[in-house]
């Protein structure tokens, strides 16, 4: 989505430069950073703090639909209204797929990427990242089911 500031633009771009791979923020506060990159940091996450925090500010550097509906996940069963967009601030990523693009406005998430790829590729950059894969077709709680199982 295009609703984004000259201020938003430049804090994510400061992000871009820092040595985390995600920070996840509530009222401006830092509650969870990881340098490690990933699904791995969002399921941590998500098994952490659960699902019913409120008005979360998400900076990843990649995100994929993967991801996306991790952090789907969170904004629905924050607000228990998919309508209800005030219960999730906004994402934003360093690099966002179409696909994660695609997911995040379905569910009418706001989002800011600064670069968007047609789909991130595993760690060899010879194909597809497998997650990517294993998000093809499934909602937000049938991906968490799979990949929570997983880790």
């Amino acid at each position: 989505m295009n609703n984004y500031t000259n201020q938003e633009e430049i804090k994510l771009k400061d992000f871009a430069k820092g040595k985390w791979d995600l920070q996840i923020l509530k009222d401006g506060e830092v509650i969870y950073q990881s340098k490690e990159s990933g699904i791995k940091p969002v399921i941590d996450f998500i098994k952490k703090f659960g699902t019913s925090l409120k008005d979360l500010m998400i900076y990843d550097k990649i995100v994929g639909q993967a991801v996306a509906l991790l952090f789907v996940l969170l904004k629905v069963k924050s607000s228990r209204c998919r309508q209800d967009s005030s219960s999730f601030a906004k994402v934003y990523g360093v690099v966002g797929s179409k696909k994660a693009e695609e997911v995040l406005k379905k569910y009418q998430i706001p989002h800011l990427f600064l670069q968007t790829v047609p789909y991130i590729t595993n760690r060899d950059k010879t194909g597809p990242c497998p997650f990517e894969k294993m998000a093809e077709g499934k909602s937000p709680e049938e991906f968490w089911k799979l990949v929570s199982e997983k880790f």
